[in-house]
């Protein structure tokens, strides 16, 4: 059994359930298949279909239970700003979002204005896996996320990105999330952020920026959001 995440929004709040709890959505005979065929296994998994909603959330999807969890999910997704300036993010994937931003990097850099001398600097990479022990399993046979980061540095400058894969097991993944920032002298100047349930398109957009005009702002969220998304 996962822990108390909100599958919209990736709230934890597993130190407050009262503020949240589970929902069970219809099943499809995929999902279906899947539970039984895990039931008979020792596998960690849990079962497809039921869900934690935060507070916030969890009104809403019970009123979309009647629906699989990814057509709830779909139309849990509020007309945010994120939708207003393109609804082209809401229709592709963490993974994608990441690798079309990586594409385009340059083209960021120049979008967010950032010193001349960062531009043409080649962003450094990392990978990493971590392990989540939990319900008396361990590594290998655990709960454990992937991680991916690019980032480029000069002086107090920083314009980082990346993506996380948290997976159940090999065959069954939890979430996705992609973080964005840009910061200067340890202050966000910009960030933007994406949540996915399982490997399912984004549906849950957050966008913050500082000393940023909102003209400018919406500007490179635009601009963002219409590179190439679609073509990765």
């Amino acid at each position: 059994m996962r822990p108390p995440i909100c599958a919209f929004c990736g709230k934890d709040f597993r130190d407050s359930t009262s503020k949240g709890g589970l929902v069970r959505f219809k099943l499809t005979a995929d999902e279906i298949e899947s539970n039984s065929r895990k039931v008979q296994s020792n596998i960690v998994f849990h079962p497809k279909g039921l869900e934690w909603f935060c507070g916030d959330h969890i009104l809403a999807a019970k009123k979309l239970s009647h629906l699989s969890l990814k057509s709830a999910l779909i139309k849990m997704s509020a007309p945010t700003f994120a939708n207003q300036c393109s609804e082209i993010i809401t229709n592709t994937s963490v993974i994608s979002l990441f690798k079309s931003i990586n594409v385009n990097w340059h083209s960021v850099l120049h979008l967010l204005a950032v010193d001349e001398n960062i531009i043409n600097i080649k962003p450094a990479t990392k990978k990493d896996k971590s392990w989540s022990p939990m319900d008396g399993c361990f590594p290998p046979n655990c709960p454990y996320s992937l991680t991916e980061e690019s980032e480029t540095t000069h002086g107090q400058t920083s314009v980082r990105h990346s993506y996380t894969v948290a997976y159940w097991n090999d065959d069954e993944i939890s979430n996705t999330q992609y973080s964005f920032y840009y910061t200067q002298k340890n202050k966000i100047l910009f960030a933007l952020s994406a949540y996915a349930n399982a490997n399912n398109p984004i549906t849950c957009v957050d966008f913050k920026a500082n000393q940023i005009s909102a003209e400018k702002f919406k500007h490179i969220v635009s601009e963002i959001m219409k590179m190439n998304l679609t073509q990765i």
